[in-house]
């Protein structure tokens, strides 16, 4: 497997050779959603860092206080943000909880760790690295690098 490039600089490229879930949140580089092997741009700051946040909690539910918290927002803005962001990358990708909010597609940080660790006894372990590494688009969550929650 050969290592996967964008087509277009602005993030609206393909996701071709790679043997992975539909739809996934990538945060191993530029934080975007992929599906269906396209990059689905999602030009809002504040909805890249709720999407950030969300895919670091890996399917977990994170609290509404500690998003608006981190994220500072008020409740209706994180409301508004959260509609926004299910209007781009579905409205089944992100599940409200009483407390809070929750992934539900994988992340490819997630799914690299699975690559490198798994314990495969068939196939070629190089393969699998190839793989793994062709996940990384450049620097993980580089842009929110200054923000403690990342």
């Amino acid at each position: 497997m050969g290592s996967t490039r964008e087509a277009e600089s602005d993030g609206s490229g393909t996701e071709a050779d790679a043997p992975r879930a539909v739809s996934y949140v990538r945060v191993l580089g530029p934080v975007g959603f992929v599906t269906d092997d396209k990059v689905v741009p999602i030009p809002s700051w504040p909805q890249r860092r709720l999407l950030a946040m969300l895919a670091l909690g890996l399917g977990h539910v994170q609290r509404t206080e500690q998003l608006r918290d981190a994220l500072d927002l008020s409740a209706g803005s994180l409301r508004t943000t959260v509609s926004r962001l299910r209007a781009r990358i579905g409205d089944d990708t992100i599940h409200t909880d009483t407390t809070g909010y929750r992934l539900t597609c994988p992340v490819d940080a997630a799914m690299f760790a699975e690559f490198v660790t798994s314990r495969r006894d068939h196939g070629d372990r190089m393969v699998t690295l190839d793989t793994a590494l062709a996940l990384w688009r450049g620097d993980a969550l580089d842009e929110f690098c200054h923000e403690a929650w990342a």
